[in-house]
This record gives C-alpha cells, structure tokens and sequence, in this order.
C-alpha cells in the first residue's frame, strides 16, 4: 500500500444530476464547464481584506481582478502557509481566513487562488505602470490576423490603456520574434469590474502560458506573464480578455518588456508510477483523505469480473503508447514496479459520485515531480449502458489516466474528441483511442488559440522527435483505417452528468 499526501487539485469533475458540480462524496464544489461561474461575495471580501492589509504598495491604487473560472488553485489550509499570510499581512486576514475555511467557502473546488509553496512565488516584475501610457490599443485586434504591433524595445517598458467591452472581447498583440532565452514580462492591471485574463502564444497561435491571477496568495491578483521563450517564433502575441466565465468587462492598463539573454529552463524528464495495488491516506487539495482499495474490475461490471489483472496490463500498455517519444518512463504495479524517488503515482480504484479522475494540479512546465492523481475507476460503471467490450473499457480509462497525467505535467482542457486534453467527447468518443494532438482551447480556459500538445510535452518533459512523430503517424493511420470506430449503430451516451472540469494550476518554477 502507497501512503502519499500532496496538496493541490485539480478534478475532472461528474457533475451531479442536477447541474450544480456539487461533489456529493465530499462537500467540494466542483466548477461544471457548461455554466457561468459566479463569484463567491466572501472570496471578494478575502480579496479585499488582502488587498488592504500590509501589501507591498507597488500597485495601490490600482484595481485587480478576482480569480474566477475552470482551472483554479485552490487554498488548501497548511500551517506554513498560515504562518507566512500572518508574517506578510498581519492578523486579520487570518482570522478571515479561518473563518471562511470553517465555513466552507474555501477549499477545492472553489475560485481563491494560492500558491502551494511560498519559495516559489512569483515577483512583482517592476514594470513601470506609473507612467503615461505609451499607446491606446486600436479598434480592430480581434483576432491574430488583426493584432495590433507593439513596438517593444529591449529592456524598455511599453504600457499601453485598452478595454474590454463584452465577455467574448479578446484584444491581440503583436510583440514580434521571440528567441530562445527571451524573458518576456507582461502585467496587466484591470479597473473596478473588470476581471481579466492574459496569455502568450506563439506564431502559430498555441498557447504557451495562460494566467488570469499573479498570486493571490500575496494579495496579487492582477494578470501576471513571467516567461523564458524554450523555443524561438518569428511572431509572439499577447492576448487581454475578461476571465472565462466572469462576464467581466472594463478598462485595463498593458505593460510589457522583453528582456534577452535568460537561460532557458531545460526540459524535465517524468517517471509515472500505474498504482493498481491501492493506497492509504491520499489527499490534495483540500480534499479528505482516502483510503484506496485495491483496483477491482468487478467494481466497474459484474462482466469484468476476474479481469482486473488484464484490464490493469491493457490500460498499463495504452497509457505507454499515449507518451511515446517523451521522456517520460511509465511504470506500473502490476509489473511488480513501486514509487521510487520523484515519481509522481496516479492511482485506479474506488468510487466517486461526482469525479472520473482528479490530479494534483496544472503543473506548468513540469515543475513538480512527484505528485499524485486518481482514476476513480468504479465510476466508470456509468459506461455499462454502451455494452463496452474490455478493450473499449481499457480505453476509456487509459485515456483519462493519460489525461489526468497531462495536466500533471502542464497542459489544460481542450475541444476536439481526438485530443487526450479534450472535454467535448460522449462516452462512445471516450473509449476511442485519443491522443496528444493540436486543439483549440476550450472556452473555459482561453477564448481563443490553440494548445499543440506535443510541441508543449516535449518542451517540458523532452522527447525523441522520431520517436514522437511515428507515435503520431501510426495513430492518424488507425484512424484513418477506421480502426478505432465503434461498429455503426453502436448505442452512445452524452457526456451529461459527467462533465470534466478542473481546478489548480500548480505553481511555477521562475523562469
């Protein structure tokens, strides 16, 4: 039995029948993908309390919006973190914050932001806001093909004053070629009602870093871009909108600087342990602990019963196809492996009401290497209507393992049933083969841009480029061949009642 305890979260939620994302197994509140989110009036008061409090002044003044939406850090109560709040601010937000976790208010599931470990927070960019705007953002920027040029110079701050008229308003610029070991610093500080949101990508219009919060664990909640290009573009592009679900509008103040010469962070090889042996005490995020039984095929249909060793060796072996040409090494108990070192483990058993699957956090740029997630595999029971075959049933698990792992190691939701990051499919698409593919971003994320997962893993964990791409080749040539279809007339579910969603972006190693 593995005993682990992390502590962030990030779920990939079942809504209930009734719509609310309410997790009925424990208490969370899951955040379903399909409704706006509505800001918690107390998260606003803890905001407020924090920004009051002995903050740095660096930005007095100036207004800051709320983290609100899909992918969440979360509070999670630990003493070092209390300690360092009351260091930092004095008293009084700890008694806030006591009062609000008592409540219920904060935890998993909900929209306050922190970070998990306070070394790791990051600095204000001391950008110059202070000064007289260098440009007004032009009428027309609303897509790539429209962005508005920034003429940003080496080491030079350019601010500029734009607005956000309606919730689908994206305003895009332009800051021209990036080269590798480029820093690329970028703030944005919103006016009251405002709740904005900011991303990075390259010319081709994928996503390489998206933040909708600095830091609220110091009170910082402005839009925040830190980043040290691992790859040159001919074209970068900074894109302002209100944070997804919010409906925010407003003015805003853009700076932005890009300073050359950083050293680039090299990638950061993973090793995933396939725990089928069950565990004690696995908590993140605020969620309670739980004991993890040991996976029982039994648990999902009575049909499976007596199969758990082949269906854990079936998954064990799809999940390796879906990271081929990475570096990352998958191992698995049902070989006889165990969690060694900085292995992150995810785990398959139990049953959750409301959750296919929960990983400890949006984990950018794989800056941590050993955390957790589960698959909580009696779930998968709401598949049995579809007759599922137990390859299909191995399918579909495999595809959320490797799901829940791509989020460990930084990639988000996106929209497009052949992605692995994908959360449009049915239940039918579920048990198809995916893959890490380029997809749009889902609408919860980013309202615009792409996320090119094989590009983002190999900058992160690195790969074998040939390796890689005959992975790719082979599964477009399945598809292709039609064999990873569903004979026709096949029975299909939607995904209602079983939404993903996730909750926590991990924290950043400084670039």
């Amino acid at each position: 039995m593995l005993l682990r305890e992390r502590s962030w979260c990030d779920a990939d939620v079942a809504t209930d029948s009734t719509g609310t994302g309410k997790n009925a197994s424990d208490g969370l509140t899951g955040l379903a993908i399909e409704r706006p989110f509505i800001p918690d009036p107390a998260n606003e008061r803890v905001h407020a309390a924090l920004k009051s409090s002995n903050e740095p002044r660096a930005n007095a003044g100036r207004g800051g919006g709320d983290r609100t939406g899909g992918d969440q850090p979360l509070l999670c109560k630990e003493p070092d973190r209390l300690a360092d709040l009351q260091r930092r601010f004095g008293t009084t937000p700890i008694v806030l914050f006591l009062l609000l976790l008592l409540a219920g208010n904060l935890g998993c599931g909900g929209d306050f932001s922190l970070s998990d470990n306070p070394s790791l927070v990051e600095p204000f960019s001391q950008l110059d806001l202070g000064a007289e705007p260098s440009g007004d953002e032009l009428a027309e920027n609303e897509s790539f093909a429209q962005a508005q040029q920034l003429p940003v110079s080496v080491r030079v701050d350019y601010t500029l004053r734009g607005s956000i008229d309606s919730a689908d308003d994206v305003d895009v610029y332009d800051a021209g070629p990036v080269e590798v070991g480029d820093r690329i610093l970028a703030e944005v500080f919103a006016d009251d009602g405002l709740q904005a949101a900011i991303a990075f990508f390259d010319e081709n219009g994928h996503s390489l870093l998206v933040n909708d919060s600095r830091n609220a664990y110091l009170g910082r909640l402005e839009p925040y871009v830190d980043l040290v290009a691992r790859r040159g573009s001919a074209q970068a592009y900074l894109v302002v909108t209100s944070t997804p679900g919010t409906l925010s509008t407003g003015d805003y103040t853009l700076a932005v600087r890009i300073d050359p010469g950083a050293e680039a962070l090299s990638p950061t090889p993973q090793r995933i342990l396939l725990n089928f042996d069950g565990a004690e005490d696995v908590g993140f995020g605020g969620r309670p602990d739980i004991d993890i039984p040991a996976f029982d095929a039994a648990g999902i249909s009575p049909t499976f019963a007596g199969a758990s060793a082949d269906l854990a060796e079936q998954i064990t072996a799809l999940v390796r196809e879906d990271f081929a040409g990475l570096d990352v090494e998958i191992l698995s108990t049902v070989e006889g492996a165990s969690a060694d070192g900085e292995t992150s483990v995810i785990h398959f058993g139990t049953y959750d009401a409301a959750l296919l699957g929960v990983a400890e956090s949006v984990d950018e740029y794989n800056g941590e290497t050993r955390q957790d997630a589960i698959v909580f595999t009696d779930t998968f029971a709401a598949f049995n209507p579809l007759n599922p075959s137990i390859d299909e049933m191995a399918q579909a698990i495999a595809n959320v393992a490797s799901h829940e792992i791509g989020h460990l190691l930084g990639l988000v939701h996106t929209s497009g049933s052949e992605d692995l990051m994908d959360i449009t499919a049915s239940l039918s698409q579920l048990m198809l083969d995916q893959s890490f593919v380029v997809a749009g971003l889902h609408p919860t994320v980013f309202l615009i841009g792409a996320q090119n997962s094989p590009v983002y893993l190999s900058d992160s964990v690195g790969a074998d480029a040939a390796v890689q791409k005959a992975a790719a080749r082979t599964a477009l040539m399945r598809r292709a061949a039609g064999l990873l279809r569903r004979p026709p007339g096949s029975p299909d579910l939607p995904r209602s009642g079983l939404h993903f969603g996730s909750c926590g972006h991990g924290p950043r190693r400084p670039d």
